[in-house]
This record gives C-alpha cells, sequence and structure tokens, in this order.
C-alpha cells in the first residue's frame, strides 16, 4: 500500500515535471516566434525604406535629367539619367530620355543602341520610330531614317495620336526637301493636307511647305480654301497672290496682291515694300504685255509689235556680246536665220490681217527671249517679263 502511495506520488511529480516542460517550451517558442516576428517587421520596415529611398532617388536624378535637357545640357542629363538608372535599372521611360540625351549629346551609337533594345520590345512605337528616325539623319542613313519615319507615322502614339502623326510626317516633309527629293515630299503633303483638320493656320502651314517644295498648284488649292472660310486672311491672300504668280496666273495674281494690299492698308500696316509688291508690280506689267490676252486685235497687234522689237534688240545685244567668240550653236545659228527670213516691211498691216503671222511673230520673240537667256545671261526690265510670259502654260500651248 505504501509502495503503492510512492508510485502515485513519483507520477504525479513526472506529470508535473512534464507540464513545467512544455510550459517552459512553449514560452521560448513563443519569444522565439514573437522575437522573428519583430526582426521580419524591423527587416521589412528597413527593406521598404530602402526600396523607397531608392525610388526617391531616381525620381530626383531622373528630373534632374529632364531639367538639364530642357536648359540645352545634354551631358549633363546624361549624367543624371546614368544615375536615375542606378536606382531604377530597366525602367522604360529613364532608359528613353537617356537615349534621347546621349542622341543630343552626340553619342549616336550608344543612343541608337538603346534605342533599338527599347524598340525589340516595342517595334510599333511611334516615338521609339521617331527617335531612330532622328538618328539615321545624324548618321546619314538616308533609307533607314525615311523606313523609320514612315514607321512612327503609322505607329502606336498616347494621347492625340492624329496630331503627333501629322507632325512627324511634315518632319519627314522637312527632311526630304533637305535632299532635294521634292516628288516624295510634295506627295507626302499632299496626304497631310487630306487628313489636316479645317484649321487655317495648320492648313496655311501645310500650304507653306508646298510652296516651298515647288507644289504651286496644290498650294494655292490651300489658301483658297482658307480665304473661303476667311476672305480677309493676309497670310492667305499673299501667298496666293505668290503662288498664281509662280504658276503664271497673273491675272489671278494681280486680284490676290491687290486684296492683299487692301487688307493692309485697313489693318493700318506699313507697306510691306518687299516681294509681294514687286510681285503685284510685276504682274500688272506682264498683263499690259501679254499680246495672248482677251484684247482687240488692234490692241494685241500694238502689244506683238512691241514685244517683237524687245526681243529683236536683245537679240542684237545677245549678237554683240558673243562677237569673237567663235561659231554660233546651232540653236543661235537657226533663230539668226528666222530673224533674217522675217520681213519688217509693212508688218502692222500684215499683223492686223493674218491671225497666222501673229502667231509667228510671238513665237519669234518668245524664243529669242528664252534662248538669249540661256546663252547671254538673265534679262532684266520687260525683257524679264517677257521671258515669264514664254515660260507661262498659256504662251506653252500656243
Amino acid at each position: 500500500m505504501e509502495r503503492h502511495l510512492i508510485l502515485m506520488a513519483s507520477k504525479d511529480e513526472v506529470r508535473v515535471a512534464k507540464r513545467r516542460l512544455f510550459l517552459h517550451d512553449s514560452f521560448v517558442f513563443l519569444g522565439l516566434t514573437l522575437i522573428s516576428i519583430a526582426l521580419f517587421l524591423v527587416t521589412l520596415f528597413l527593406f521598404r525604406s530602402f526600396s523607397s529611398h531608392r525610388v526617391e532617388l531616381a525620381k530626383r536624378w531622373y528630373a534632374r535629367g529632364v531639367k538639364d535637357l530642357a536648359a540645352n545640357h545634354p551631358e549633363q542629363a546624361v549624367a543624371s539619367l546614368r544615375a536615375a538608372l542606378d536606382y531604377a535599372p530597366g525602367d522604360h521611360d529613364y532608359q528613353l530620355l537617356l537615349a534621347e540625351a546621349l542622341g543630343q549629346a552626340g553619342d549616336t551609337d550608344e543612343a541608337e543602341a538603346y534605342f533599338l533594345n527599347l524598340w525589340e520590345t516595342e517595334p510599333g512605337s511611334g516615338p521609339l520610330n521617331l527617335q531612330l528616325a532622328r538618328l539615321a539623319t545624324k548618321k546619314r542613313h538616308d533609307a533607314d531614317a525615311i523606313r523609320s519615319y514612315r514607321a512612327a507615322i503609322y505607329g502606336t502614339w498616347e494621347g492625340d495620336g492624329s496630331l503627333r502623326r501629322r507632325e512627324v510626317r511634315l518632319e519627314l516633309v522637312r527632311y526630304l526637301m533637305s535632299k532635294q527629293d521634292l516628288a516624295t515630299a510634295q506627295s507626302e503633303l499632299l496626304i497631310a493636307a487630306g487628313n489636316a483638320p479645317d484649321d487655317p493656320a495648320i492648313k496655311g502651314g501645310i500650304a507653306d511647305l508646298m510652296m516651298q517644295a515647288g507644289d504651286f498648284g496644290s498650294a494655292l488649292v490651300q489658301y483658297e480654301k482658307i480665304l473661303v472660310g476667311d476672305p480677309k486672311n493676309l497670310n492667305a491672300l499673299q501667298r496666293a497672290g505668290e503662288a498664281a504668280y509662280r504658276l503664271g496666273h497673273y491675272a489671278s495674281a494681280v486680284e490676290f496682291l491687290t486684296k492683299a494690299a487692301g487688307e493692309r492698308e485697313r489693318a493700318s500696316l506699313a507697306a510691306s515694300g518687299s516681294a509681294s509688291d514687286e510681285m503685284l508690280r510685276q504682274a500688272r506689267r506682264i498683263l499690259e504685255l501679254d499680246p495672248a490676252r482677251d484684247i482687240s486685235n488692234s490692241e494685241r497687234v500694238s502689244r506683238i509689235l512691241y514685244v517683237r522689237q524687245l526681243a529683236q534688240d536683245r537679240w542684237k545685244a545677245c549678237q554683240v556680246h558673243l562677237a569673237g567668240t567663235g561659231p554660233l550653236p546651232a540653236a543661235m545659228q537657226e533663230l539668226d536665220r528666222r530673224w533674217a527670213d522675217d520681213n519688217p516691211k509693212s508688218i502692222k498691216d500684215s499683223l492686223l490681217r493674218d491671225p497666222s503671222r501673229q502667231q509667228t511673230e510671238i513665237g519669234l520673240a518668245y524664243d529669242t527671249e528664252m534662248l538669249t537667256s540661256q546663252v547671254c545671261g538673265a534679262p532684266r526690265g520687260d525683257d524679264a517679263l517677257v521671258l515669264l510670259i514664254a515660260k507661262s502654260p498659256a504662251a506653252m500651248g500656243q
């Protein structure tokens, strides 16, 4: 019995000891768990604080790079943007701006490497293709530049895509004109004009480029569209007058330029005293000289006689200029023969009676002015104006 009680007491002591050990271990585990959680939270806090600090530093360096580029300091911008990428490696916007800065700083090879790396992930990106086009122009890789410009035009853009595409197309036009590829530039301008909104400023800008590209007919169409909505638009009137003059439409040129002069006077603007005023004077004088206009027969004959005498005097002066220089070119010899065969006797009566004689004398005068301008230098005064008449579409179709 006593032994049994002793055994019972021993078991109770063992259970108590186990319970104490379990509680001790539980408290130790709980303590270690709490310490681990605390360490994790501290580590997480420090990591997030560090990451946030890195992001903040990256933003600061990026902002500095943007400021440097705006101030036209691309070398400083490159350094700032490299620092930004150290804190935010792989950031698309930072890489894009760094590539732009490298290009402006003259490091086209590294800039191109950045852009190509970005382009591989976004081959349809309008901005990336535009930057590649600009780099190609700097490296004088014309085919690559044009291909990238076109890819930019038809690429994807954020925001107002139609505006950005038009801007890129006009940039391409200026590049083509710098390469004297006027035919392609004119085609691009026609597309730009077709897609342009009904805004006088935009249409006027495109028309001005058409003038620079030598497409005076298309430019005139654009200026006339502007004048439909705004008949007193001074710039459109002046430029339409110039386009009409370049096309040989001298009556229209006088109409546009006269209206432009009236608008300048009405607005109390100083007389331009420039090319447009001289163009107006010349256009008016051309209309007074032109024998092909719808005028009476007697007036037409009077103009033919004046133009004929003008051309003959120019021919004689050119012969004197060429005297002693050797045999005349074949074309000059032929013209000399035509003047020798031309019978000046009773020419006025003959012209009044015979329309075919009128055409013969006009053709002789025009041919003389064109050939002498090639051989004896540019003419002046009325001779220069008769040469313009001779080159006009109406004269060419005679």
